[in-house]
């Protein structure tokens, strides 16, 4: 096979560079498309967290991500649940340390994760709004919603997104400091 040089230029002068787009700046209403929202991790990568991982080394990995829930996947990298930072600031460690006479550093993500969770599908989402999102949130008491989409050759579910209520509030413009997702929810609607 014979191989041809491809015209090039030499570049002059400063010139600026293409960025992946961040819908996540995008200032929006509660009645925009829903799907503004959703972390797509076709273009972000999911954070994820292991089952015997301390939760304090996850909520370092929150922290140093500027995420506020991690994905928990076992050793063959399923997803087998969600662990927020709700979870890890909140009663769980405690009550888990006191009834299963632990220290909280021996506490794991498995010891206090989330294994039931509810997902939305893509299809659902495309056509929702972003109030539709907040209130069903609020309805589920869940701060974060995992969208689902089905691809492959067997049409498997994979998760294709993530809904958080911080990110809401920060495309809103709105501060939320709570943890508590009544609180977030009423910020959100304000």
């Amino acid at each position: 096979m014979i191989y041809k040089t491809i015209k090039s230029e030499h570049l002059h002068e400063e010139i600026g560079f293409h960025r992946p787009d961040d819908l996540h700046k995008q200032q929006i209403t509660l009645d925009a498309p829903a799907i503004n929202v959703m972390t797509d991790l076709k273009r972000v990568s999911l954070v994820t967290t292991g089952l015997r991982e301390s939760i304090d080394t996850a909520h370092e990995k929150m922290r140093n991500r500027g995420v506020r829930m991690l994905v928990v996947i076992n050793g063959h990298d399923a997803i087998v649940g969600i662990i927020t930072a709700r979870d890890i600031l909140g009663e769980k460690p405690v009550k888990f340390a006191t009834e299963n006479n632990v220290k909280h550093g021996d506490i794991t993500v498995k010891d206090i994760m989330n294994s039931q969770i509810e997902v939305f599908s893509i299809a659902e989402i495309a056509k929702a709004k972003v109030g539709d999102v907040v209130h069903t949130l609020k309805e589920v008491h869940r701060q974060h919603g995992i969208v689902v989409d089905n691809q492959g050759p067997n049409n498997e579910k994979t998760v294709r997104g993530i809904i958080s209520l911080s990110q809401i509030a920060r495309q809103l413009g709105k501060k939320v400091d709570a943890l508590d997702i009544k609180e977030m929810v009423n910020v959100i609607l304000s």
